[in-house]
């Protein structure tokens, strides 16, 4: 560690090369002991460098690296030799080529030719936080250009000794920089720089972890199949907190190696919840349930696994792998399939407005100022204003306007009673706030029956579940839809409905528009609907809980849980374990200890022998404190567990008691067992 050659290629003021050349001056005085001034100066200008594009950025990181040398001088007193050589040319290069213009920051730098070709494959370690801001026009063009060129270089220089190499290469051709953002070349041009094998940690905008298809989802296919990524830290729940102060944007952290992984490698993806006390600290605690290691050949299979380990867990994942295994249709494709029409609602701004079609008249479903009001749950198309706009941007095609049609709001409700889809029984233009699926033409049935049928599935929790686990943008940054997520729901296709149960939809969706608010039945219809057991139901009620992205289920989340709720948990725990001790004639017992007002509640879960032992609680408080953990599992003695847990819901919920019990299974099953005496 103490050699390793350290390269920030986007060095800003310099705090990351400060941190490494004190990491460095640590390695060596453990390795050779306490450097002297001469090897703290060789450190320094052979073993550091960083690029960056801002004159005033460069003297500051000099300036910090200076003022670090000296601090950390055994010879400070001193004074003979303790000038420095000149940084700039040597550990720090102002990466701006002489043509491009300062200070415009949309400038290549040390994406381009400025930097030299001896800085290839020269680092041990690529570290940094390159910028992430979207470039625009000709300055979009030229980034988007160098990244395929980086990209294809990169395909050229795979050895051709490995036996994917020409798969390899065909993936890469032809590759498009998502979003025209340049953070991922940062990532590809550190590739060049760094030593095989070398490590390469960034920190990136997070839009790379949660797209299941497009130009997102190609790139982080083809980044991962040539760079051996060993962790994601997610901090999409972190953006707006002092984790990372003045972040909006979703963000995470990259860890990887530089070389080609296996399908069967695996990395570790890790999601830090929104937690108040700590964030505002600046601190983020990592939940024992997020640290599951991920196959390349199982992400690549499944694009969209991370989101459901983001929103979820394991169960969760589980749950969305046996519906994807359904093979239902999605609703774009069932829709299409039928010759029927939707899209989102006419836009009004924008720079190409054009005569609007002949809307004119039409009652106008649109945004109200500020927020959307309560809709309610009936559309009542004489109440709403008539469509008066001589121009608009898109009027889309007036197909989706004819009724029947189900009218989606943009902005998804999590409390259904405030309103849900609206059904569209005359013609209604809508705006841009919404989106529309009409069912004018159907002909396998009955079209009022179509959007009966969509206007049921989608105010159930199975929808919201869905869109939850799947949508890119949904749970990640707002919380608004997408079309294509809704699209991307799939349905059990009305034709398979039984007569029975094409009455309930009816009498349902009527009692929606009546404003009834039959969620429970809704729900029950639509899980029996998708086979989905009591225990898929449950599951999807303990994630929508504490996992949808408003502040009402982000505080019941972090909220304290009751004792109501703690004898719950211990219930559904000691059922998920006794049928594996019923085997060998064990009884298992989960007992709750009271609240003692700490951070943690506890468990004491024993064998064959009743009772608790108290002192375990108060042990376990003092590792779980000093840990940030969430869970911590200690044998006491023998056929006797002690669980603390961190006393918020989300950590006990009757799910988080299933893999609870999973972990006691497989980890420490062999300790509750009694000692079998050997038969003679």
């Amino acid at each position: 560690a103490h050699q390793a050659r350290i390269l920030d290629p986007a060095a800003g003021g310099g705090v990351f090369l400060v941190l490494a050349y004190r990491r460095l001056v640590a390695a060596h005085w453990r390795a050779r002991g306490r450097p002297t001034r001469a090897r703290l100066r060789k450190i320094l200008y052979e073993q550091i460098r960083g690029f960056d594009i801002n004159d005033s950025a460069l003297k500051l990181a000099a300036l910090g690296l200076y003022l670090t040398a000296l601090e950390l001088d055994p010879e400070i007193e001193n004074i003979e030799g303790i000038s420095f050589d000149p940084m700039l040319g040597r550990i720090l290069w102002q990466a701006r080529a002489a043509h491009e213009p300062h200070p415009n920051p949309f400038v290549l730098g040390s994406l381009g030719p400025t930097i030299s070709a001896d800085h290839n494959h020269a680092y041990d370690l690529v570290i940094g936080n390159p910028p992430w801001t979207a470039w625009k026009g000709k300055a979009a063009v030229q980034l988007n250009r160098a990244a395929t060129e980086l990209v294809e270089r990169t395909g050229k220089q795979l050895p051709d000794s490995l036996s994917e190499t020409a798969k390899l290469r065909a993936s890469l051709k032809g590759y498009k920089n998502p979003d025209s953002r340049p953070d991922l070349p940062f990532v590809w041009r550190a590739k060049e720089r760094e030593k095989p094998a070398g490590v390469i940690a960034f920190a990136l905008h997070g839009r790379l972890l949660f797209n299941r298809d497009g130009p997102t989802a190609n790139a982080r296919e083809c980044l991962f199949s040539v760079l051996k990524v060993t962790g994601l830290l997610n901090g999409a729940a972190l953006r707006k907190t002092d984790v990372w102060p003045g972040v909006t944007s979703p963000w995470c952290l990259l860890f990887a190696r530089n070389q080609i992984p296996a399908p069967t490698d695996a990395f570790h993806f890790v999601s830090p919840h929104l937690e108040a006390g700590p964030n505002a600290r600046g601190v983020m605690r990592i939940d024992y349930a997020s640290a599951e290691p991920i196959e390349f050949g199982v992400l690549a299979a499944n694009p969209g696994l991370t989101k459901v380990l983001f929103r979820g867990n394991e169960l969760d994942a589980d749950l969305m792998f046996r519906l994807s295994q359904r093979d239902l249709p999605t609703l774009k494709k069932y829709w299409s399939d039928a010759g029927l029409f939707g899209g989102e609602g006419y836009k009004v701004a924008g720079a190409s407005q054009k005569p609007a079609p002949n809307m004119q008249g039409w009652p106008d479903l649109r945004k109200q100022r500020g927020r959307n009001k309560n809709l309610g749950f009936k559309l009542v198309a004489t109440s709403l204003p008539s469509f008066d706009k001589p121009l608009l941007e898109r009027a889309r095609d007036p197909a989706i306007y004819m009724p029947p049609a189900l009218i989606l709001p943009v902005s998804i409700q999590y409390d259904r009673d405030n309103g849900v889809a609206l059904p569209a029984w005359q013609r209604v233009a809508y705006s841009e706030s919404f989106f529309g699926y009409s069912a004018a033409g159907y002909t396998r049935g009955s079209a009022k029956d179509l959007i009966r049928y969509l206007h049921v599935l989608t105010a159930s929790n199975v929808f919201i579940y869905h869109m939850l686990m799947t949508s890119s943008q949904f749970g990640v940054e707002r919380d608004t839809l997408q079309k294509e997520d809704v699209d991307s729901f799939p349905v059990v296709p009305l034709e398979s409905l039984s007569t029975k149960q094409l009455e309930s939809l009816r009498a349902l969706s009527a009692d929606i528009e009546k404003g009834e608010c039959p969620w429970e039945r809704v729900d029950e219809f639509v899980a029996t609907l998708y086979r989905l057991t009591a225990h898929d139901r449950a599951l999807i009620a303990d994630t929508l809980s504490v996992s949808l992205p408003y502040a009402a289920q982000e505080n019941f989340a972090q909220s304290a849980p009751t004792d109501a709720q703690v004898m719950a948990f211990a219930k559904e725990l000691e059922k998920q374990l006794q049928p594996h001790f019923s085997l060998i004639e064990q009884t298992i017992q989960v007992t709750p200890a009271e609240s003692n007002g700490t951070a943690w509640r506890f468990l004491d879960v024993t064998s064959d022998q009743p009772g608790t032992r108290s002192w375990l609680h108060d042990w376990l408080v003092t590792p779980g404190g000093r840990s940030g953990a969430t869970q911590i599992i200690a044998q006491a003695g023998s056929q006797h567990l002690g669980i603390g847990l961190l006393a918020q819901y989300r950590y006990w919920t009757p799910s988080r008691a299933i893999l609870c019990a999973r972990t006691i299974i497989s980890e420490h099953a062999d300790h509750l067992m009694r000692a079998m005496e050997e038969e003679n």
